[in-house]
């Protein structure tokens, strides 16, 4: 019978496709795993692996051994969830990953932070703050923030809001110039848009949304931004081009601006962490709460699978 420890590392490199990614998500180091590896293949009587470079690549036997594994894993997280919610059920210290766009958990997550931490005592929150989709479908991270649906992958996702992005800058400005993001988001609709209106490049580049608003503060230039950072009633306003006069007006509300979907994403295999669970309903409280409870959008969205 292989040991469950070495299944889990071949299902991890199956799911992650590299050794390294396998290694992160199993919080371990890339020389253990392999040695699972090792120690598995030289135990079945059907070789699950072979050696591919520096490492292993999964063989069809193994590719059926990883997603039973992976059925196995489903099956022990609706058992420690039942447990959980059991009258005399126990608090499990567990660690939960989660990756989020920089201002997302600026602007929304950091203020609910410690009624989590009184809610759920057992579970230690770690941010990354970031925006790569691969990471939730390679088990590097637990669960995820994105500002698009992900498109593919065996994931589960669910709407959790949705956010207005536009141009802003001070009431009391009329700024010529404008601060945009770093090159690697020129094809990002929002920076398409700036540079329609301002009939230019950005002036300057950030790469995280509340630096450019320091910038803008401190230039008086406009900026790419989100309506969460820029409130009307604290003196900021939104430019919008018009297309007849050529020039740069205000528009009351953001009737014109860009909205992108805050998208909840995790591993389909995790569906029944009770853990992730409840971070999982803690993130569609907080945005509920924020400024999508006028909306009321996350209420009644319900999870679909990819």
């Amino acid at each position: 019978m292989p040991n469950w420890t070495d299944l889990k590392c071949l299902m991890h490199l199956a799911r992650s496709q590299t050794m390294t990614n396998a290694a992160f998500a199993l919080k371990a180091n890339v020389s253990t795993v392999s040695r699972r590896l090792e120690r598995l293949n030289s135990s079945l009587a059907e070789p699950a692996l072979v050696k591919f470079g520096n490492g292993w690549k999964l063989t069809p036997y193994g590719d059926k051994l990883a997603e039973a594994a992976a059925h196995f894993q489903v099956s022990l997280n609706r058992i420690e969830t039942e447990e959980i919610n059991g009258d005399n059920a126990k608090q499990v210290s567990r660690k939960i990953t989660l990756s989020a766009p920089h201002v997302l958990v600026s602007a929304y997550l950091s203020g609910f932070f410690a009624g989590f931490a009184d809610l759920h005592p057992g579970i230690e929150l770690n941010i990354v703050a970031e925006n790569k989709h691969e990471r939730t479908a390679d088990g590097t991270v637990d669960l995820a923030l994105h500002l698009e649906r992900p498109s593919k992958g065996r994931l589960m996702c669910r709407k959790v809001g949705v956010l207005q992005t536009g141009i802003f800058a001070k009431k009391s400005t009329h700024p010529t110039k404008w601060i945009g993001l770093d090159h690697s988001m020129d094809n990002w609709p929002e920076m398409e848009r700036a540079k329609q209106i301002f009939k230019s490049e950005p002036e300057l580049r950030i790469n995280t949304l509340e630096c450019i608003k320091s910038a803008v503060e401190k230039t008086g230039w406009a900026g790419l931004g989100i309506d969460a950072l820029y409130p009307e009633h604290q003196g900021w306003k939104t430019i919008e081009a018009d297309a007849f006069a050529g020039e740069n007006k205000t528009l009351d509300g953001l009737k014109s601006s860009y909205a992108r979907e805050v998208w909840l994403v995790y591993h389909e295999t995790r569906r029944h962490d009770a853990a992730l669970r409840y971070v999982c309903d803690w993130i569609i409280q907080v945005f509920q709460k924020s400024q999508f409870k006028k909306d009321n959008i996350g209420s009644h969205e319900s999870e679909c699978r990819i």
